[in-house]
């Protein structure tokens, strides 16, 4: 499912700025980090952005995923998959954050977009330590606007299963300044206070 859905990105991301560059180097990046850094685009681009892929330098501050533009508001991306995270190690999410802020341009509105895996959102106390962590982060920058966690979740149907992909959005609160963030996604379902600084958005994709 996941290599049919990753052609789908790149059919539907063809026409972005940079896109070329970024396809060829899909011949020695890692397929899974890949596969999210498309797939957090078209989430950008479904939402009605403009999408414009940036070339790799191996510079930081300037070596981020992507730009995106909608009207006059301008985001600098940076998406980092951790599945692997230890639900135990805070640190795990502490450092992520800190790599992926030293990508993204000084003064900046930067976005890090962040897969993170279901027994995170199932330990105890999760609400406590993510936000703890999160908003700390955010505290001490002034390039972060947005720190965007998603994770797969499953529920049960009469039809059998439906994978549920959710969104948990924290706003830098310290950037009065900060542009507003449009993600519209299509969801069957919007859960507003399940963490209390940040709203949920579900997708809801029936698996066959």
């Amino acid at each position: 499912d996941r290599v049919i859905y990753l052609g789908h990105l790149v059919y539907s991301l063809r026409n972005c700025e940079g896109v070329d560059y970024y396809f060829e180097s899909l011949k020695t990046k890692d397929l899974k980090s890949c596969y999210w850094e498309l797939r957090v685009a078209n989430v950008f681009l479904n939402s009605e952005y403009k999408v414009k892929f940036v070339k790799e330098s191996g510079e930081k501050k300037s070596d981020f995923d992507f730009v995106v533009q909608k009207e006059n508001y301008i985001f600098y991306v940076e998406a980092k998959s951790r599945d692997n995270f230890n639900p135990k190690n805070e640190n795990t999410l502490r450092n992520t954050l800190n790599e992926a802020r030293k990508q993204l341009p000084k003064q900046a509105n930067g976005i890090i977009y962040i897969s993170i895996p279901l027994e995170w959102i199932h330990m105890e106390n999760a609400e406590d330590k993510i936000s703890t962590v999160i908003r700390k982060f955010l505290h001490e920058t002034r390039r972060v606007c947005y720190v965007v966690l998603e994770w797969d979740d499953w529920i049960k149907v009469d039809s059998g299963r439906l994978k549920i992909a959710k969104l948990l959005i924290y706003d830098n609160v310290n950037i009065a300044s900060r542009p507003p963030l449009y993600l519209n996604i299509e969801s069957r379902n919007h859960y507003m206070n399940l963490f209390t600084p940040s709203y949920i958005v579900d997708i809801a994709k029936e698996i066959t």
